[in-house]
Parts: C-alpha cells; sequence; structure tokens
C-alpha cells in the first residue's frame, strides 16, 4: 500500500510541475501505481489509483485510455467526494474528445452530486464544475453557452494551479465569443501567476491558446515566462 501511494504521489506531482513534454513520466508512475493497487483488496485506493493515472493519460495525450479508466473509478467508487473526482476527470477527458453526450452526462451527475453534498477536496468544488463545464462546452462547440457562462463568479478555488487553469480557460473562451481585451487580460494573468508558481504546462496552454488567437505579444511573453521557468526547474550541476 506505501509503495502504490507514493507512486501515486509522485505521478500526480510530477503531472503538475512537469513540462507537456515530459507528462508520459507522470502517466508512467500513476500507471505503476494502479498495477499495484490492482493486487491489494482496498477498492477505494483502487478507484483512485485508476482516477489519477486517468487524469495523467489524459494530459500526455492519451484521451481514450483515459476515459477507459476513469470510466473504471467511477465504477468502484462510493463516496461523493470519489465519485466526483472521477466525474471531473471524466467531463475533461469526453470534452476533450468532442463526446457531447457523455460529456453532458458526466457533468450533470457531478451537478447533481455537488448539489446534494458539501464540496470537499480539490475536484469537488462549485470553481472547479464552473471551469469543467468552460472548457468542455468549448471542446464540444457550444461556444454560446461557454460565453453565458464565462462571467458568472462561483466559490473560490481550492488551490492556486486551479485559479490558473481557470484564467487560461477563461481567456479562451473570450476568444472564441470575440471579446479580445477580455481574454488579454485573462491570459496576462495566468502567465503571471503560471511562472510564479513554476507550472509550465499552464504557460503552454497558454501560448498555444494565443497563438491561436494571434496575440502575438502575450505569445512572446508566456514564451520568454516558459523559458525562465524551465531554467529554475532544471538540474542544477555542481561546477
Amino acid at each position: 500500500m506505501l509503495l502504490a501511494q507514493a507512486r501515486v504521489a509522485l505521478g500526480v506531482s510530477l503531472g503538475t510541475v512537469l513540462p507537456e513534454e515530459r507528462l508520459s513520466l507522470a502517466a508512467r508512475w500513476t500507471g505503476l501505481a494502479v498495477t499495484v493497487a490492482a493486487r491489494l483488496e482496498d477498492q477505494t485506493f483502487y478507484a483512485h489509483a485508476l482516477r489519477m493515472h486517468g487524469n495523467e493519460l489524459r494530459k500526455a495525450g492519451h484521451v481514450g485510455a483515459a476515459v477507459a479508466r476513469l470510466e473504471q473509478s467511477l465504477a468502484l467508487s462510493t463516496q461523493p467526494a470519489d465519485l466526483g473526482g472521477s466525474l471531473a476527470f471524466l467531463c475533461r477527458a469526453t470534452g476533450e474528445l468532442g463526446h457531447a453526450d457523455k460529456f453532458d452526462a458526466a457533468l450533470l451527475e457531478y451537478r447533481r452530486l455537488l448539489d446534494r453534498n458539501a464540496g470537499s477536496g480539490l475536484l469537488f468544488q462549485p470553481f472547479t464544475l464552473r471551469e469543467i463545464e468552460l472548457r468542455g462546452l468549448l471542446g464540444i462547440g457550444r461556444v454560446a453557452e461557454a460565453g453565458q457562462l464565462v462571467s458568472v463568479s462561483v466559490g473560490t478555488p481550492s488551490a492556486p494551479q486551479w485559479r490558473i487553469i481557470e484564467r487560461v480557460t477563461t481567456g479562451e473562451v473570450f476568444v472564441a465569443i470575440n471579446q479580445p481585451a477580455d481574454a488579454a487580460n485573462a491570459f496576462a494573468d495566468a502567465i503571471e501567476s503560471a511562472e510564479h508558481h513554476r507550472l509550465p504546462h499552464q504557460i503552454q496552454r497558454t501560448i498555444r491558446a494565443t497563438m491561436k488567437a494571434d496575440m502575438r505579444g502575450l505569445t512572446a511573453e508566456a514564451q520568454a515566462a516558459l523559458k525562465r521557468t524551465r531554467s529554475l526547474l532544471a538540474p542544477q550541476h555542481p561546477g
């Protein structure tokens, strides 16, 4: 159990701080945790390992495999917060795949759970729900609905990285509904905060979004921030 817990924790931590091109390492460690967890007689922990592995697979670009792990985690989960976590990641993955029906079903169940239970943990919060819904609506092409939701403020983020994630997503929505000034403000905030917290993946998300929107000045700012962040995260060799 200790070995499996350590592998999950390491994988999730790496998935938070590594740049995109190295996120497969995070998925590898969470996958090793799943291998051990499958042999333990602890369904709750096995569901947790599958949940975290599914999300790291998604971030590493293996979205179809992520959905399979997350659906398995959902089937094994029993507590509201655990169910909410699996549903949150499932919304993210199905939205990225453009599977509107599965996204809608997962989002509806997430909202029902949250209405019946007080939010707890990083993934089971009103703030998290709003960000997940915004990104999913963009993914399935329902831009008008995302535009209606983007200016609605709900709750507070459960951790600094969730605020940064939300800022990038909000910028993407503002671009999609042709509000470039608001998009630029959200992206600038995301760049500054992601550099401060040393989150290269979120800077890379911002680079892609600003390039797509032809916001060249912000792209250059983000690229410079990414370079500085990489230098801070690089191994330091004596001499």
